[in-house]
């Protein structure tokens, strides 16, 4: 699909499991039925834009630039946050995360830039995991709207935005 034109998951039938959607340049999936089941989304070297009438569970996603969008459910969940990779690029910029009922996310390979995270009800948890070498970073950007906890483990968190606040538990 492209930014004006996502591939409308719906129009393709009965989508069961997870999808799994690997680019050169730009992905642009749209779930207009329910909740969008991720197993693997990769752009090499571009953007990743998900949008679901639902939620988005389940795998990974990884790209230079990351858009999630779910109108009325959650992006990951507590107790199985979806995974941000930067294994592309070695950093990623999540340029938007906009749910209903929640952001659960987990960055496992890299630097994390949160630029807007948006949810009306429950928690935002972000968590990027400490690495081997330097640059596992939680670096938080713009705009943020809900209750946040932060995890960066003993990488780096660094914030802009006033109403964030960082706490780590075990588990996480």
């Amino acid at each position: 699909g492209a930014s004006d034109l996502p591939l409308h998951l719906s129009e393709l039938g009965s989508v069961t499991g997870a999808v799994q959607a690997t680019a050169q340049l730009a992905v642009f999936l749209q779930n207009t039925d329910s909740d969008l089941h991720v197993g693997s989304i990769v752009s090499a070297t571009n953007n990743v834009t998900l949008m679901s009438d639902g939620a988005i569970l389940d795998g990974s996603v990884d790209g230079k630039t990351i858009d999630l969008t779910s109108a009325e459910g959650s992006i990951g969940t507590s107790s199985h946050p979806l995974t941000i990779l930067s294994l592309q690029n070695g950093s990623v910029s999540l340029k938007n995360a906009l749910a209903s009922t929640g952001v659960f996310l987990r960055e496992t390979s890299g630097t994390l830039y949160v630029h807007s995270i948006e949810t009306a009800t429950n928690d935002v948890v972000v968590t990027v995991l400490d690495g081997l070498t330097a640059g596992f970073d939680l670096i938080s950007v713009t705009r943020l709207v809900g209750t946040f906890n932060w995890c960066a483990s003993s990488a780096a968190l660094r914030s802009s935005a006033s109403s964030s606040s960082a706490r780590c538990s075990p588990g996480w």
